[in-house]
């Protein structure tokens, strides 16, 4: 764990990020006030991504950590979050955005691992850490509501195009968000999930521009998503002004 500030008494919310160095969650954090917010970054594989995007956030003037997560181990989890109680004393919002995805293809071409990981990563590992915060939290006094908020996928409600085993895992987590709010709601833990379309990140980020004007033909607000519009949404989804907000899936697709 590395960190850029001592103070375990912060008046600030704490957000705890799952998947912190993707470019969606560069949108959500461009959105965010340092002022109001502490932010807990858990990231995967790039020290050196986590680096700078924590160098990043030191000039915004965020009081920020980053804390190495493996999402294939449930104690790499319990641990990511046990670090930041530690530090911070709780929590108060978790954005779960670890996500990976079969190569299109056939369904039938896929193995056994590649399945089982991507359901692992996409959907076991996000059930896990929702559910390891949510019993952490509960014993800890909070004057607002906190937050759980889940980054789906359209692929999740229409299947997708050539990747039904990562459709198969973002449905699942679609579910899951909706049985979750019912439950977490009595211990005021809100919770919901994000539903992009095609957004300019990860397997998208590189498009060249025929594809991007292919895709964008068929968006009826004629162009691709964008991380901020994420970070738009995720902003003011957390905040009180969405107090009565909880057990939605909220499309962010541009009308598609």
């Amino acid at each position: 764990m590395s960190s850029s500030s001592n103070n375990q008494c912060s008046s600030k919310e704490i957000i705890a990020i799952i998947g912190a160095t993707n470019e969606i969650s560069i949108g959500i954090i461009n959105k965010l006030d340092p002022d109001k917010y502490s932010l807990c970054l858990g990231y995967f594989k790039s020290e050196s991504k986590a680096n700078l995007l924590c160098e990043s956030l030191n000039k915004k003037g965020f009081d920020n950590i980053k804390i190495k997560i493996n999402c294939l181990s449930p104690n790499s989890i319990k641990n990511y979050i046990d670090s930041i109680i530690n530090l911070y004393g709780s929590i108060d919002h978790l954005i779960i955005l670890s996500g990976i995805s079969e190569k299109k293809g056939s369904a039938i071409d896929a193995d056994f691992i590649k399945i089982h990981e991507i359901i692992q990563v996409n959907l076991t590992s996000a059930i896990y850490a929702s559910i390891y915060f949510s019993s952490i939290v509960k014993n800890i006094p909070k004057k607002k509501m906190r937050t759980i908020t889940f980054i789906s996928s359209e692929a999740g409600t229409y299947g997708g195009d050539g990747i039904p085993i990562y459709a198969a895992s973002k449905g699942g987590l679609n579910s899951f968000v909706k049985g979750l709010a019912r439950e977490l709601g009595e211990m005021s833990i809100r919770v919901n999930a994000i539903s992009p379309g095609i957004v300019i990140s990860g397997e998208h980020y590189n498009l060249n521009d025929d594809l991007k004007k292919e895709y964008s033909q068929k968006i009826p607000l004629g162009r691709l998503g964008e991380p901020n519009d994420i970070g738009n949404l995720i902003s003011w989804l957390i905040s009180e002004a969405a107090n009565y907000i909880s057990g939605a899936i909220i499309p962010v697709a541009g009308g598609r």
